[in-house]
């Protein structure tokens, strides 16, 4: 052991400091500093110690670490998330202090507080923020979520000047009647309001707060659009969004599609959709259709992704796992459609969604081309899904890895197939490699062609 010791101490400093860079954990990083004295300060001085400050509590010996944790930082540039939704007399005193320390070096910054605080909130966000590109702000007022609309935001967020600023989400928040400079820059904004509030007009002036914007979120209740018919720059605005993501009240959906551009949009993401929002989100598509169902961000939510002949038009579907359970009536209708599956190029589905959604699936007679992604962190032992899906009419059988690459069991990859289709079909293995002979694979297939692309990327619609 002494002469591992001696071997460890005889390191370079810089060697070590490196080592403690790839450390992501922060429990991690904290049990490495106390293993020795000379150990602590490169601890303490690695990225990851103050990449992510999170405060959840107003105990002073949360504040404590976080501030030591600050000074550690240097100049590094950090993540900010503050979640303390409840009265408490050291917010003021202790947390808007600290958010006013890490402003400056913030590169995300997540604010979820009390709106009795939103005068002293909005004071210290006042100072400059040269290095922050995402912000999110959430005021709170329990039990009455509304309070915080009668107040509009300051004019004067980051002193004017956010060059770096690229995503806002705002939530239960009103915007001033003059502009905010610092919005001037962002590309992507959430406007989020409660779900039993209800807006009477289109907000118009949401493109003068954010001239730069091309990814537009609306999240709420209600929508009237007692401001229609809408001027014609701000439909030509609409049409220049790279994304239009919508969710209300299923009644206030047809507004959306009566009052606004929503055929020529080209990404139109829908959530919570009945089935006449979602066929008319799908009226301008043209068959051959592709299919795809993936999950890029949660297990508790998956998205359902149409494409059509126009390769820019694309729409998709937010959906919550939750409803997809026996007996469920909530689920998305184009599910139900056998004659939309009889008009598919291809249908991508993702292993890990593969057992939950076979009881929703129509029937593929004709389709010819079946894309299952593996999407399992784990680059070895990848499992295929054990329950029938029967294509009888498919040419070609894609497995592609979600990840950077995948291994299969070669009797997986046959089994598989198996319970898929009876014929000698092409199999396409994109990322993925197989464990076994080949021997067996090449008699059961038509051709076998390896691809380091993937046939199709599944990645956040936003």
């Amino acid at each position: 052991m002494s002469t591992f010791r001696a071997k460890i101490y005889k390191l370079p400093p810089e060697i070590l400091a490196r080592a403690f860079d790839l450390l992501s954990d922060l429990a991690d990083i904290i049990r490495a500093a106390h293993v020795c004295q000379q150990w602590r300060p490169l601890a303490y001085s690695a990225f990851a110690f103050s990449r992510h400050i999170v405060l959840n509590s107003s105990a002073l010996s949360t504040l404590d670490f976080a501030y030591f944790r600050l000074s550690c930082g240097g100049q590094c540039i950090l993540r900010l998330s503050v979640n303390v939704p409840t009265v408490d007399r050291l917010v003021e005193t202790e947390i808007l202090p600290f958010i006013a320390a890490a402003l400056p070096r913030a590169r995300i910054l997540y604010i979820n507080i009390d709106t009795i605080y939103r005068l002293q909130l909005e004071k210290v966000l006042s100072l400059p923020a040269p290095n922050l590109r995402d912000f999110r702000l959430e005021y709170v007022a329990t039990p009455l979520p509304d309070i915080p609309l009668t107040m509009p935001l300051t004019p004067d967020l980051f002193a004017g000047e956010a060059a770096q600023l690229r995503m806002v989400v705002l939530k239960n928040v009103i915007l001033p009647r003059t502009a905010i400079l610092a919005f001037r820059y962002a590309e992507q904004l959430n406007w989020v309001h409660s779900t039993w509030s209800l807006q009477a007009e289109f907000p118009c002036y949401l493109f003068d707060f954010f001239p730069n914007l091309k990814r537009l979120v609306l999240l709420g209740g209600g929508m009237e659009f007692r401001n229609a018919p809408l001027p014609p720059h701000i439909i030509d605005l609409l049409l220049r969004l790279d994304a239009f993501f919508i969710e209300f009240y299923e009644r206030f959906f047809p507004g959306f599609f009566h009052h606004l551009p929503m055929d020529k949009m080209r990404n139109v993401i829908v959530s919570d959709s009945d089935e006449d929002t979602v066929y008319a989100a799908l009226t301008p598509l043209r068959s051959p259709f592709d299919l795809s169902i993936y999950a890029p961000a949660s297990d508790r939510e998956f998205f359902i992704t149409v494409r059509g002949k126009d390769p820019q038009l694309v729409r998709h579907f937010a959906e919550g796992a939750k409803y997809y359970t026996p007996g469920s009536e909530l689920t998305n209708a184009l599910l139900e459609n056998g004659e939309f599956a009889d008009q598919l190029r291809s249908f991508l589905i993702q292993t890990s969604l593969w057992a939950m959604l076979i009881p929703w699936l129509p029937p593929f007679h004709v389709l010819p081309v079946l894309i299952v992604e593996i999407d399992d962190p784990k680059p070895t032992n990848a499992a295929l899904p054990v329950e029938p899906l029967p294509c009888p009419g498919l040419t070609a059988l894609v497995l592609q890895a979600n990840y950077d690459f995948a291994y299969v069991a070669v009797r997986d990859v046959l089994d598989f197939a198996d319970r898929i289709t009876t014929e000698r079909v092409n199999l396409e293995l994109r990322r993925v490699l197989l464990d076994g002979p080949r021997v067996m694979i090449d008699a059961r297939f038509n051709t076998v062609t390896y691809y380091e692309e993937r046939y199709v990327t599944t990645q956040h619609p936003l």
